[in-house]
């Protein structure tokens, strides 16, 4: 099917380019993640609190994948997040770091003790972030 509205970017224009390290706030940057970050990712996995949200646990092999994974997987004009309403300590992140808050997808993700909404957070590349 023919697309009527041009791509922003070509397939594979970003392929060769580095991703972008994009600063949130002072001390603060949204960067790729890299092989150094996998044992933090594990280590983090086993934290309940990220268990909850996230519904599942890593090894070290599966950090390591997880975190090799990114390298190909990169927006540029849009960066959405999306986190369970009643995780409110996300929501303060999320906020903290410049997204914006727009809207709630009802029923959404299921976690263990059921379906959760989910609040939606974005950032354009075009959005003024003040340091906070």
């Amino acid at each position: 099917m023919p697309l009527l509205v041009a791509p922003a970017l070509s397939a594979g224009s970003l392929g060769a380019q580095e991703q972008p390290h994009l600063p949130v706030r002072p001390g603060l940057a949204l960067r790729p993640w890299c092989d150094e970050d996998a044992p933090a990712v594990r280590v983090a996995f086993d934290c309940p609190a990220i268990q909850r949200w996230h519904v599942r646990r890593l090894d070290d092999d599966e950090a390591r994948e997880w975190t090799a994974q990114w390298v190909d997987r990169w927006p540029l004009h849009r960066l959405a997040l999306e986190h369970s309403t009643a995780n409110t300590a996300s929501c303060r992140v999320a906020t903290r770091a410049g997204f914006r808050a727009e809207g709630v997808l009802r029923g959404s993700v299921r976690h263990a003790d059921g379906w959760h909404d989910m609040h939606l957070h974005a950032l354009l590349a075009t959005d003024s972030v003040s340091p906070r």
